[in-house]
């Protein structure tokens, strides 16, 4: 199904306090600095001191409604997508709701790193019955992480958020899907840190976001060359390369920004669209290819024609 889906506007927000490949490795047994950097593609990550999935949030739903110009009283739903909340309840979107001075039903969902591509699917739905939509990806991954686990190197804390409104043209298409069997190969119980199989994390990479992306390029009757931008979730460099490789896309074409910021699940493909954008790298109308797996298992992509402010 198609959908009508316009950038009003875009922010960000990240830790200030950095933490380099050589930091962890200080801290963490059996950890190597240039191994992190060969086989992930990090050189550091933004780890909270200060920081939660709460201000954060707030931080980059408030830059996106001043990039839009638009209020936070003009605002008529708020969906926030993480993984990594500090609290059960309330709802992470309920209390950013509540700093940012909004008067709209909020909520939040939870498809782990394909988050933003769930949260898409509703959106586009969602338009038909609310005019400003902010979406909002948030995660502190560096609270659930056991810093004596090499596994600790993968993640860094972010937020992205987008401002969305119904644009005159049909411009979005999205596929999602899951697979529970693979649950135990990433899982974090209730006050508790993050256990990953980091092998089948990336043996499900290369197998499922090139098959889902070719099997939506051929729903759309488009080839590799119609994508002017691959705009990843950041598994890792290694994952992505391959699926460059097997989708034949120059990786010149891939949106790589886990050099700067890691892992920063749920928020790691706003993320990348915000580096894009900010960066001029892309215009309005260029064709984008969103893609994302996560825990549960599960994944999404997208094919986003641009239609920013």
């Amino acid at each position: 199904m198609k959908y009508n889906f316009k950038i009003l506007g875009i922010g960000q927000s990240v830790p200030t306090n950095i933490v380099t490949n050589t930091d962890i490795e200080s801290i963490t047994n059996g950890s190597n600095a240039d191994w992190i950097h060969d086989k992930l593609g990090i050189l550091e990550r933004r780890i909270s001191t200060n920081d939660n999935v709460v201000t954060l949030g707030v931080e980059s739903a408030r830059e996106a409604m001043h990039d839009a110009g638009i209020l936070p009283t003009e605002i008529d739903l708020i969906i926030v997508n993480t993984s990594s909340p500090d609290k059960v309840s309330p709802s992470v979107a309920c209390m950013i709701q509540n700093q940012i001075g909004a008067e709209c039903p909020s909520f939040d969902i939870n498809a782990v790193c394909s988050g933003f591509l769930y949260s898409m699917e509703l959106v586009g739905n969602l338009l038909s019955t609310y005019n400003n939509i902010l979406m909002i990806s948030t995660e502190t991954y560096s609270k659930i992480t056991d810093w004596g686990d090499k596994n600790s190197c993968f993640f860094g804390d972010g937020s992205a958020s987008l401002v969305i409104a119904k644009s005159h043209n049909s411009n979005l298409d999205v596929t999602l899907g899951a697979d529970g069997n693979g649950w135990e190969n990433f899982n974090c119980d209730r006050n508790s840190t993050f256990n990953m199989n980091g092998k089948e994390v990336y043996k499900f990479g290369v197998k499922t976001l090139p098959r889902e992306i070719k099997k939506l390029m051929d729903k759309l009757n488009l080839g590799i060359d119609d994508i002017d931008y691959l705009v990843p979730h950041q598994p890792s460099h290694n994952v992505l390369k391959e699926t460059a490789k097997i989708l034949n896309m120059s990786e010149s074409r891939v949106c790589f920004n886990m050099g700067q910021y890691a892992n920063t699940a749920g928020a790691s493909v706003p993320m990348a669209l915000y580096k894009l954008i900010k960066e001029n790298k892309i215009k309005n109308n260029d064709t984008l290819l969103l893609a994302a797996i996560g825990s549960g298992w599960t994944y999404g992509v997208g094919v986003l024609k641009l239609d920013y402010k």
